[in-house]
């Protein structure tokens, strides 16, 4: 009488075994092959490709080349303090080796370029951990975002003020459309960064309240481990994300100046910190991100500067340094992912 269950097991297996070998071994090219094609299209798309191609590979024989190549050089610290910080944060759930948490890092980005407001780095990030522990992952990605928002709202409103005290109006020589965002953004980005600085500070216990809701308790898995994080692992990450935030800035101040946009550095600083600030707050996906990059651009930084080709370019550059080159790595390393354990 046991026979039809264990046949329907058997049967179960065979298909699990199956469907786990497919994933293992064609997911990876798959993906590859997908994020290819995709991340070719999105730079075949940018206007201003070739004309800021030329213009870094000219730069690379200047006189400021070697403003270039820090740009170059900061941009895998950047992704490694990144990785670091995901590494902090996983240790919540399990020990994953830092280059591993680099990889994982990487193939986010790879998946995020492609995705709308970059909702794929949550999956590229989540199959590198252990396949009891993803839908966990996902989590602790929100608590790496939220830290990085927090950081990027804290400069913008810092560098709000310290426009403002240099004489410089944002609403000046905007479009409408810039104008009313400006206008009634200042004090709400304020106002928001206050309840997103509460909420990371008491971020245990809002997760305890969490657990003990019962509409939410049945989701408790997802985000028990988020009690485990006490002020000394969010105070690092949060240190982590601030430290990204300052090469963020340093690389984009350099490359202005590669293009030859040429201000005081604090003022482009400041105004970084507010075109980062806009862009966290305007819904993109990669493909359209550098259309609204550069038009931004151009609206905050030709507040300074005449040179509206520069600051284009400089936008593109960074753009496809941070970003496209990172997220080709990124999908290089996917043809070896192996989603289940043999």
């Amino acid at each position: 009488m046991c026979t039809i269950p264990v046949y329907f097991a058997a049967k179960l297996f065979v298909l699990n075994k199956r469907f786990k070998i497919f994933f293992n071994y064609f997911f990876g090219p798959i993906l590859f092959t997908w994020l290819i094609i995709s991340i070719y299209h999105q730079v075949q798309e940018q206007k201003n490709i070739k004309g800021a191609f030329q213009l870094l590979l000219s730069a690379f024989t200047g006189a400021q080349n070697w403003k270039l190549v820090a740009v170059l050089v900061l941009t895998p610290i950047n992704w490694g303090i990144e990785a670091k910080k995901w590494q902090v944060l996983l240790k919540t759930i399990q020990q994953m080796g830092y280059i591993r948490a680099y990889k994982a890092v990487l193939t986010g980005q790879a998946l995020a370029v492609s995705s709308p407001n970059n909702i794929g780095e949550y999956v590229g990030r989540m199959i590198y951990a252990d396949e009891g522990n993803r839908g966990r992952a996902i989590t602790l990605n929100l608590v790496a975002s939220l830290s990085q928002l927090i950081v990027t709202f804290l400069a913008g409103i810092i560098a709000w003020v310290y426009l403002a005290h240099a004489g410089i109006d944002l609403h000046q020589n905007l479009s409408k459309t810039f104008q009313f965002w400006m206008a009634n953004m200042f004090w709400a980005v304020v106002l928001f960064t206050v309840l997103l600085l509460l909420l990371y500070s008491y971020l245990s216990a809002f997760a305890n309240w969490m657990a003990k809701c019962p509409i939410l308790k049945k989701y408790n898995y997802f985000f028990s481990n988020i009690t485990h994080l006490h002020w000394q692992e969010l105070t690092t990450v949060f240190n982590y994300s601030a430290i990204r935030f300052v090469i963020f800035l340093l690389q984009y101040v350099l490359m202005l100046q590669v293009c030859g946009v040429h201000a005081h550095a604090l003022i482009l600083a400041a105004i970084t910190a507010i075109f980062f600030l806009v862009l966290a707050i305007v819904p993109t996906i990669a493909l359209a991100e550098v259309g609204i990059r550069g038009i931004l651009s151009l609206q905050l930084f030709g507040l300074v500067s005449n040179n509206m080709v520069g600051i284009l370019f400089a936008a593109t550059g960074i753009w496809f340094i941070n970003r496209i080159i990172p997220a080709l790595v990124g999908s290089i390393l996917v043809l070896k992912i192996r989603l289940f354990k043999k």
